[in-house]
């Protein structure tokens, strides 16, 4: 039994726990690679509108060129007087202008009082006469220039109205390859920056020499907030804690105005003054290097601009599941693909940042209904969690039915191996006394005529009992496989039990034991059933009352009709069945003492044999403890119709 229950465990009930515990991981896999998937999608939402913004300003930087080159070549050496009027007349996104000789000498405007050029000189004056070193984003230099001559007009249009640039204004339009600026690392920081020993200007420090360390970003993404909570940013392992997650990829850089235009044509740069955005753009005047021209975008037309952008059909099919807002540095939405959207915008489920010229600003996307990602999650985790129990309970259920088949089948073995002892206990001891009196009889020349016939009827009576013993095996064996045929014919059921209780009283008076039998005024039921058959069930609850209640020193036989049920009980008054072996007693081979030195004869098969022909006449039979102390066995039969 321990080595199947073993097999079992191995083979069985172990593999179907780890195919769970696997099919668990394997939900958890998933639900890890969904996420991953996920954010990815909307991470290349986010990327893919933060290239569009900065193909924008790079179209901007473009149309800047080329009005400058324009405007030279229009008004040539006049234009530094009033470059400042020309440009945003010509310009809708141009907020101011100057221009600049030697990095040294404003030419124009001039600073009147209460004039949009007079705020712009007075936040940018010293720094762009290098008096003063700032904190600036400076944004990647043109690589190359590419004049298109052959651009369709089509393509203009696509490529710089619908950005809000006045194409009609320009000359044609030219192609800007421009630094990949990688908003997945943050650059390295640049040297400290000190002054030259020739320098004839005041210099004036903001912060210090050295380059302003990375900062914070203004929003904090879903798996920003996870490797926070995790407690991954640090390392314990290295020597130094490694920097949290949430800095920005963008490091500013403390310069004079000397350092940006050095070694260069044109450019752009912007600046955060008391938290205000300024995006500045300059190039050098094509003839004259001296002079550099310097144009301040307006931020409002600008923030209109981009907002146009976020309400392109393309912006808004990105994705049906979120919506897409572009933050500025105060995390506040300046526009947005989901109209009247609204949600906690400092922590979006992903974010992108845009680029040097628009610092601290984002692309990030909100998931429009979070609860169902977590909905669709637990259902599945449910439904896997129901089928994994199903399938334990179902395996668990099937362990204990083959585990107790498996128990049932050792135990009638054991009975079975018990049985065969005791038949062959009981098939030696009639052979036995029937040798040793034949030898008795046959051995003696001259026998007394009383001790033959004694022998003689001791070598009958054991004879006798072999064949009973003999013919129940048979035809438990018969009726076990279904072979065993029944004649079933008009039987009084009174006059049946009055023949057989006769025939038994002598073996019952012998055994010390007085047989009663108890019929209804008019005669006994009557049922339909073989005689012989009947008998033999009448004849095995006699003998057991014998073997068993001898002690009790009677045994009733009583017949009963009922309504449609006729009855047959045998009474005794003996010791009775312990109740834990009542519901056992009518199983094959299953005796209560199944020791052979009980002194009690058997084999097991007597009432399972009893039940069987009662099964087969439509009857049943049952056991009951008298009142009083003893035994009531009662066969119940289907009255004759």
């Amino acid at each position: 039994m321990k080595r199947i229950v073993l097999v079992f465990v191995l083979a069985i009930l172990l593999p179907a726990i780890l195919l769970a515990a696997l099919a668990l991981r394997s939900l958890r896999d998933q639900e890890l690679v969904l996420d991953s998937q996920r954010t990815r999608l909307h991470q290349s939402g986010c990327d893919a509108l933060a290239d569009r913004i900065n193909l924008f300003l790079d179209d901007l930087r473009g149309f800047h060129s080329q009005l400058v080159e324009e405007l030279v070549a229009e008004e040539g050496t006049r234009i530094a007087e009033d470059f400042d009027e020309r440009v945003r007349d010509q310009w809708s996104q141009a907020a101011a202008a100057a221009v600049v000789r030697d990095g040294t000498e404003i030419l124009s405007p001039r600073p009147e009082p209460g004039t949009r050029a007079a705020a712009f000189l007075e936040d940018h004056a010293d720094f762009l006469t290098n008096r003063r070193v700032v904190e600036i984003y400076q944004a990647p230099r043109p690589l190359s220039r590419e004049v298109e001559t052959d651009t369709p007009e089509r393509e203009k249009q696509e490529g710089l109205a619908t950005r809000g640039v006045p194409v009609a204004k320009a000359a044609p339009s030219q192609k800007w390859k421009v630094e990949a600026y990688d908003r997945r690392s943050a650059p390295p920081a640049p040297a400290p920056v000190a002054a030259p020993a020739t320098d004839a200007y005041a210099r004036i420090e903001d912060a210090s020499d050295a380059a302003t360390t990375p900062r914070f970003r203004s929003v904090t993404p879903a798996q920003q907030r996870s490797l926070t909570e995790e407690g991954l940013a640090d390392d314990p392992t290295l020597s130094a804690p490694v920097p949290p997650a949430n800095l920005s990829a963008l490091v500013p850089e403390t310069v004079d105005n000397r350092q940006v235009t050095a070694g260069g044509n044109e450019g752009a740069v912007s600046r955060l003054l008391d938290g205000e955005l300024h995006i500045l753009l300059w190039k050098r005047h094509p003839g004259d290097p001296r002079l550099t021209f310097w144009t301040e975008l307006d931020l409002a037309a600008v923030r209109s601009d981009l907002a146009g952008i976020f309400a392109e059909p393309q912006s808004a099919a990105l994705s049906r599941e979120a919506a897409f807002a572009l933050l500025d540095s105060d995390a506040a939405p300046v526009a947005r693909t989901v109209s009247g959207f609204a949600a906690d915008w400092s922590a979006p489920f992903v974010a992108s940042e845009i680029g040097p010229l628009l610092p601290r600003w984002e692309v990030a996307a909100y998931l429009l209904d979070p609860s169902s990602l977590n909905a669709a999650a637990r259902r599945v985790r449910l439904t896997l969690w129901i089928a994994i129990l199903a399938l334990l309970g179902a395996v668990a259920g099937g362990s204990a039915l083959v585990l107790r088949s498996v128990g049932d089948e050792m135990r009638m073995a054991a009975r079975k191996t018990d049985f065969v002892g005791n038949v062959s206990h009981e098939l030696k001891t009639p052979l036995t006394s029937i040798r040793m009196f034949s030898e008795l009889l046959g051995g003696a020349e001259s026998q007394e005529p009383g001790k033959s016939r004694q022998y003689a009827e001791v070598i009958e009576r054991e004879s006798g009992r072999l064949a009973r013993l003999i013919d129940r095996l048979l035809d438990f064996s018969k009726l076990d496989r279904g072979e065993m045929r029944l004649n079933p014919a008009p039987l009084d059921l009174g006059g049946l039990a009055r023949e057989i209780v006769g025939d038994f009283k002598g073996q019952g008076e012998a055994a010390g034991m007085k047989v009663e039998l108890s019929i209804p005024d008019g005669g006994g039921p009557q049922v339909s059933g073989d005689r012989d058959a009947l008998a033999q069930v009448l004849l095995n609850l006699l003998g057991n009352a014998v073997k068993y209640a001898a002690s009790g020193g009677v045994v009733s036989v009583e017949v009963a009709a009922g309504p449609d049920r006729a009855t047959l009980s045998v009474v005794d008054r003996g010791p009775g069945v312990p109740r834990a072996h009542q519901r056992r007693i009518f199983e094959r081979f299953y005796r209560v003492d199944d020791s052979i030195a009980s002194g009690v004869d058997g084999s097991g098969i007597g009432l399972a044999l009893c039940r069987h022909i009662a099964a087969r006449h439509g009857g049943s039979i049952r056991y009951e403890t008298r009142k009083g102390g003893g035994s009531v066995f009662t066969l119940e039969l289907p009255l004759l119709a």
